[in-house]
């Protein structure tokens, strides 16, 4: 799988988006770290459940599905 790094401006842009303003470099990287994480983890599960019913594309309800466990099993 090809390592994808989540840019720090975007981190920075969401962060003050959500009135967040003070944030250290490494709690950016940090961040942005467990984003990639999260989302290749919402991604895997909405692609299996996706191939379980037969599709080869990923629809909304896919994401939807995979965000409903994850939530359920934290």
């Amino acid at each position: 799988m090809k390592q994808i790094k989540i840019p720090n401006k975007l981190v920075e842009r969401i962060l003050k988006e959500n009135k967040i303003s003070r944030v250290s470099k490494d709690a950016k990287e940090f961040l942005a770290e467990e984003i990639k994480k999260e989302l290749e983890e919402i991604s895997l599960l909405a692609l299996r459940n996706a191939e379980h019913l037969a599709r080869k594309t990923i629809i909304k309800e896919d994401i939807e599905y995979a965000l409903k466990n994850l939530r359920r099993n934290k």
